[in-house]
């Protein structure tokens, strides 16, 4: 089960995002912008990606990506988004969530998220062995 952390934004939107999360396999934590430091210090490692909200990015992204530079994001998009192509590869955005949130569009994007950190993770281990 992969671990995914929510900044939290609305409070229906997170809440919503949370037990989608949990209901297709993941295990969802959500965080607060009192939790981001030790998140950051402590926990940053386990988790594989993130979903943060587009008003988030500009507050978060950089020090997010220092302290964990193999985590995956998914932005949660609410107008038009000022995100640089290629600080979106660098950062290594994997795609962007419009809101209001289509369920059916989310599962699939979470699907192949999925599938590509099972690529990485089999392509690390072959290149160990």
């Amino acid at each position: 089960m992969s671990q995914v952390a929510i900044i939290k934004s609305s409070q229906i939107i997170s809440e919503m995002l949370d037990n989608f999360l949990k209901d297709v396999g993941f295990h969802s934590v959500l965080l607060d912008t009192s939790d981001m430091k030790t998140f950051l210090t402590e926990k940053v490692q386990t988790v594989k990606f993130m979903i943060v909200p587009q008003n988030s990015i500009n507050l978060y992204l950089e020090l997010i990506h220092e302290a964990n530079p193999k985590m995956m994001f998914l932005i949660l998009k609410e107008n038009g988004l000022k995100l640089k192509a290629k600080d979106a590869l660098r950062y290594r955005i994997f795609g962007y969530i419009q809101n209001p949130i289509h369920l059916g569009e989310l599962e699939l994007m979470l699907q192949r998220l999925k599938e590509y950190l099972n690529l990485e993770s089999l392509k690390s281990n072959t290149l160990k062995q």
